[in-house]
């Protein structure tokens, strides 16, 4: 009778007040005489339908395959409805009248008799195998007490078979279900869970990593769980343990996770740092990585850990990922990358060149300026791999400071610097600036710290232009502003005379004449470029406005008085006047006296002479002096004397002083009377 059955609490409660013995072994005997009454009696019959094979069946028949076989167990209602709420609610709504049973045919017998048993004794009689099922029976009726000491069980089992883990997915249980209830990750992957159920589950990735994967189901977890998962998963890792992971898996798959919003730019460069960089290259240069990503990535890494470098140089790493890399960074960063790297021989001068040639022109020079003092020579050599082309269109940028593209391009040989220079692609006044960056004060950079003084090499500018063709040394030449400058070059051992020549010959007179003028040009070496041309040529150089007296008596003074006097025939009285001033008075009355000089011509010129002190005169013995001409008979002299001063008279004129041979005595004679009325004499 139901009535009669008294509780367990009261009952041990009842013992121990009238038995004297501890408290535990109270408790332990009364489990057991409850466990052994388990199946002795009761109001209430489990009945638990079990499929079974039936050998004698014809094989052929599939339904009559298997017999059903009925497992009966009696117990007590009220210990059912005390245990179970769901067993509680279906003995409530029993019709009185009928027999109080129960039928289970979605169980084992084994499974079902553990859970019976359990309310008897508080434990489990049945093997660990069966333990999945009981707790999938403890949850369908209720009872989580028998759920926390079968997950306590699950927890505490050190012999795990295959069957275990097959009964575990039978049941169906997630991981996060007995994660819930207790059931430690290291055990859980031991019971069969994989890295990705247990990731689902909550489980930390400290623990996750402390449950003994194998590096493959490391793997396979990270392909079953979602890219923003993994990314979370491998920020709250440490770096050597998040770039183990990821070298494992496809670079695809890494490039995604590292790409991920919920990865840090700091973490993923801490990562990268601790990888192969062949893995970090292959990872940087997959379509799952954008380029502004990688970009901050790389930011992130220490310069001086050269690992970027690394990064850059390796095989992995297309250089026209790099180079997109490398634009989407500051350019000084980018120049640290590029050069360390180059420094160090972590990046080849082939695969820097091939990143550079990738990069648009302007790019490419804000990152190529920032070049260390000292390595321009591996600029040259970045440049020397890319092509004239592509080098020539780089120097020629404005950014492009003409110093350190001068530099550059003196680490080069000298046949590469005019073929560059050569280039159609080559601006003219940029070449110029190149030859020679101090004449042009715009374009010095300042940041160097070099005087524009240093940077003056007319020799090797003259050697370059020299190989030039002369179409082309000719409109290098004509940018250079100042015409010392000009002359510097022209005037340089290393230019020959004949190029020279051409080289003025294609330029305005006006300039031929100034830089044959200039200071830099010394008069012998005008003299050897004027002798390769022309008469008239030579005329008009002497005519223009822009050579002056002086320079035009040094370039002529090496000549006979035959060939000054035709040149100086042909000029306009006063400026052949003028250079005969600034001669030597002995090639003064030579040149005047020379044949070549042309009827009338020689008076013409003696009218617009300076008298000049030392000046050996003979006093014409008729007056009109500037009128007459000289048809092949000499003069009539008398009187020579020499002049030995020359000024201004107290009245204002200008006068000379003539001491003359005979007599000794001084004469005051007005230059205008001096030029009608004497001539110079030997």
């Amino acid at each position: 009778d139901s009535s009669r059955i008294v509780s367990r609490s009261s009952f041990v409660h009842a013992v121990s007040i009238h038995l004297v013995m501890p408290m535990q072994t109270v408790e332990h005997v009364v489990l057991e005489k409850l466990d052994s009454c388990f199946d002795k009696g009761g109001d209430c019959t489990v009945i638990v339908v079990a499929k079974m094979p039936y050998p004698e069946v014809n094989h052929c028949d599939e339904v009559s395959k298997r017999c059903k076989v009925e497992h009966r167990y009696r117990v007590w209602s009220t210990l059912l409805r005390q245990w179970s709420e769901v067993f509680d609610v279906k003995i409530q709504r029993w019709n009185i009248s009928d027999a109080l049973e129960f039928r289970i045919e979605d169980a084992s017998p084994q499974a079902v008799e553990a859970l019976l048993r359990f309310m008897y004794s508080g434990q489990l009689h049945c093997k660990a195998a069966s333990y999945p099922e009981v707790t999938r029976l403890a949850s369908m009726y209720m009872m989580p007490e028998l759920k926390r000491y079968c997950c306590a069980a699950l927890q505490n089992q050190t012999d795990v078979d295959e069957e275990l883990r097959s009964n575990i997915r039978q049941a169906q249980f997630s991981a996060q279900e007995l994660f819930a209830e207790g059931v430690q990750p290291s055990q859980l992957r031991t019971l069969g869970f994989t890295f990705s159920e247990l990731h689902s589950a909550g489980v930390s990735p400290a623990e996750l990593l402390s449950s003994r994967f194998s590096t493959q189901e490391l793997i396979d977890g990270f392909c079953n769980i979602s890219i923003t998962q993994a990314a979370s998963f491998l920020s709250t890792v440490d770096a050597t343990g998040a770039a183990s992971i990821l070298a494992e898996l496809a670079s695809q798959k890494a490039a995604e996770i590292l790409g991920s919003e919920q990865m840090k730019t700091s973490k993923a460069a801490r990562i990268l740092m601790h990888m192969d960089s062949g893995e970090a290259g292959s990872i940087l240069g997959t379509n799952g990585m954008e380029v502004k990503r990688a970009a901050k990535i790389l930011q992130r890494i220490p310069v001086n850990s050269l690992t970027a470098a690394v990064i850059l140089g390796g095989d992995d790493l297309t250089p026209t990922k790099a180079s997109d890399i490398l634009q989407r960074l500051a350019s000084l960063d980018a120049a640290r990358i590029l050069f360390q790297g180059l420094y160090h021989t972590k990046i080849s001068i082939v695969k820097a060149a091939n990143i550079v040639n990738q990069m648009a022109n302007a790019s490419a020079v804000k990152i190529l300026t920032h070049v260390p003092a000292g390595q321009e020579s591996q600029v040259a050599d970045i440049l020397r791999h890319m092509g004239y082309g592509k080098a020539t269109m780089i120097l020629r940028e404005k950014e492009m400071h003409a110093e350190l593209a001068a530099r550059v391009l003196h680490s080069m040989h000298c046949n590469e610097q005019v073929r560059i220079i050569e280039a159609e692609e080559m601006d003219g006044k940029k070449a110029a600036s190149i030859l020679l960056p101090g004449v042009f004060p715009e374009q010095w950079d300042f940041s160097r710290l070099r005087r524009p003084s240093e940077q003056r090499d007319f020799g090797r500018a003259a050697y370059i232009i020299d190989n030039l063709s002369s179409k082309r040394a000719t409109d290098v030449l004509s940018h250079i502003p100042s015409m010392a400058h000009r002359a510097s070059v022209l005037g340089c051992s290393e230019i020959k005379t004949d190029k020279a020549a051409d080289i003025l010959h294609g330029m305005p007179l006006a300039s031929v004449a100034a830089i044959l003028n200039a200071d830099g040009m010394r008069a012998e070496i005008a003299e050897c470029i004027i002798c390769k041309m022309t008469p008239d040529k030579i005329v008009d150089i002497f005519g223009a406005d822009e050579m002056q007296a002086k320079k035009a008596a040094l370039i002529l003074s090496d000549r006979d008085h035959e060939n000054i006097a035709g040149i100086l025939a042909k000029l306009e009285v006063r400026k052949a006047a003028r250079i005969l001033d600034e001669m030597h008075i002995d090639k003064y009355a030579s040149v005047l006296n020379s044949a070549d000089m042309g009827a009338g011509k020689d008076a013409m010129i003696r009218a617009c002479l300076r008298p000049k002190v030392g000046q050996r005169v003979c006093a014409l013995r008729s007056s009109p002096g500037i009128g007459r001409v000289r048809e092949g008979e000499k003069y009539k002299q008398f009187d020579k004397g020499n002049i030995v001063d020359a000024g201004r008279s107290i009245r204002g004129k200008d006068v000379v002083w003539i001491v003359w041979e005979d007599s000794g005595a001084r004469t005051e004679i007005s230059v205008e009377n001096f030029h009608k009325h004497y001539i110079s004499c030997t």
